[in-house]
């Protein structure tokens, strides 16, 4: 009985601390309203109106597609778009595009419209498009100057990733002038808001919903860093789209690689300060101003060359027949200048393959003839504390077969040096600045069903220039 009293006594106070949280809750709701991200709570809806979901088809039919991406044919590839104009412009990231048949284009109504490419600047990343009909324009997004953007600045994206249309996510800039990865074309901002499969194209905006730049990669497997191309350099691209005066990007041909400890690991007594040249085009204006694996450049136009955006600060004002001089340490560790007129960048600039044996995996590989057919042979192991990826190989491992771009192509065996440097350049992820190496290995007197498979994801550590 007196059990029951007690039970019949506590239920009620309880039943009054449920109520009395519950009012409290929603009290602290009305007294706190939740706060847009952006300075307006219309600048949502203004942003999602125009921002667009984008879906390229590519077929094998394509001929557009050159044989240096043949093997990245996808049948399908989506992202993002940005309307940056009255008359339904549109601007996006070129690899979204690239050698598509078909693209559509989805507004936020879930209304789709056929557009084309009206130019494009593969360096840069980035391509126009234009919808052959029908489109309405509610709104379109300015751009802000990416100039004064400083790391810690609040930043918003906006997009479709994974198909999600109308998505936002925000974040803040963690760095600017992030040369290191790519092509070394781009002067990108590195932010750590969530970036997913189908932002590519999108957005990074302001907290006024201006853009400060066009989303183009994340990094594959991490958290927190993504990349986007800087708004100044994206309408400078624009105009010399719309002015059909595309940018004859200069290039120099030669790879460099800023000074790490492994390097020095590597090549005891180089410089203090420079980019190491980690390889060199074969026929290029820096082979023939004497520039070769081992140099060190330190110069360029009298500036200062410490890090790849000391290098990219005076590149990106060059064009094709532009002089450059550069100043370099030879490989005796003597002083030079040279003037190097610059050539035009071609997307099939490949890098040496020896050098990247010995850069990015730590082994020296030569050629040598086993059974009749010219192969490639692990020489020597450089530095096994130097890379994680040099136990994987043995002093006299043949590389037989090489599988590039992923797992939707076929292994084909290198006979010779330019179809090696052809398949590692393939296995290129643009996106990650990664290089995905899928290798059989062997030793020269076994057979095929003692060869094993290696597979790696190697940070690319030079970039051209």
């Amino acid at each position: 009985m007196s059990h029951c009293s007690r039970s019949t006594g506590i239920m009620p106070m309880m039943k009054q601390i449920v109520i009395i949280t519950c009012i409290g809750a929603v009290c602290i709701q009305g007294a706190y309203a939740l706060e847009s991200v952006f300075k307006n709570d219309d600048t949502s809806t203004t942003v999602n109106h125009a921002v667009v979901g984008i879906y390229a088809l590519v077929t094998n039919s394509n001929k557009e597609v050159n044989a240096y991406y043949a093997q990245k044919q996808r049948e399908s590839s989506s992202g993002s778009g940005v309307i940056m104009s009255a008359k339904g412009g549109i601007v996006t990231a070129y690899h979204v595009v690239r050698g598509a048949d078909v693209i559509t284009v989805t507004t936020y109504d879930k209304k789709e419209y056929e557009a084309v490419v009206t130019g494009f600047d593969e360096f840069c990343d980035i391509a126009t498009l234009k919808v052959k009909s029908g489109m309405p324009v509610e709104s379109f997004l300015s751009f802000e100057s990416s100039e004064n953007i400083r790391p810690g600045h609040r930043v918003i994206l906006a997009g479709s990733p994974l198909g999600l249309a109308g998505s936002f996510t925000a974040g803040i800039v963690s760095a600017v002038n992030r040369v290191g990865v790519g092509n070394g074309a781009v002067n990108f901002i590195q932010f750590d808001a969530a970036a997913n499969g189908g932002n590519s194209g999108g957005p990074l905006l302001d907290e006024r919903g201006n853009v400060l730049g066009i989303i183009t990669a994340k990094y594959r497997y991490s958290a927190g860093i993504a990349l986007a191309i800087p708004s100044d350099l994206v309408k400078q691209t624009i105009d010399q789209i719309v002015k059909r005066t595309p940018n004859r990007h200069a290039s120099c041909g030669m790879y460099v690689t800023e000074m790490n400890q492994e390097l020095r690991m590597l090549y005891p007594g180089l410089p203090a300060q420079g980019v190491f040249v980690s390889g060199v085009a074969k026929g290029s204006p820096a082979q023939k101003n004497g520039i070769e694996f081992g140099c060190v450049v330190d110069a360029a136009d009298a500036v200062p060359v410490r890090t790849f955006y000391d290098l990219f600060s005076v590149m990106r004002n060059k064009s094709a027949g532009d002089t450059v001089t550069i100043g370099y340490r030879n490989r005796r560790g003597e002083p030079v200048q040279a003037s190097v007129v610059a050539a035009e960048r071609s997307i099939r600039e490949r890098f040496d393959p020896w050098n990247f044996f010995r850069i990015h995996l730590g082994v020296d590989v030569s050629e040598r003839e086993i059974a009749g057919t010219n192969r490639f042979v692990v020489r020597q192991i450089l530095a096994p504390e130097m890379t994680k990826y040099a136990y994987r190989f043995q002093e006299g491992d043949v590389l037989y077969r090489i599988r590039p771009g992923g797992v939707y192509a076929v292994y084909e065996s290198p006979v010779d040096t330019e179809q090696l440097s052809y398949l590692l350049n393939s296995s290129i992820i643009f996106d990650d600045s990664l290089l995905y190496l899928d290798a059989v290995i062997g030793r020269p007197d076994d057979t095929p069903r003692f060869h094993k498979r290696v597979t790696f994801e190697v940070p690319m550590r030079s970039i051209s220039f």
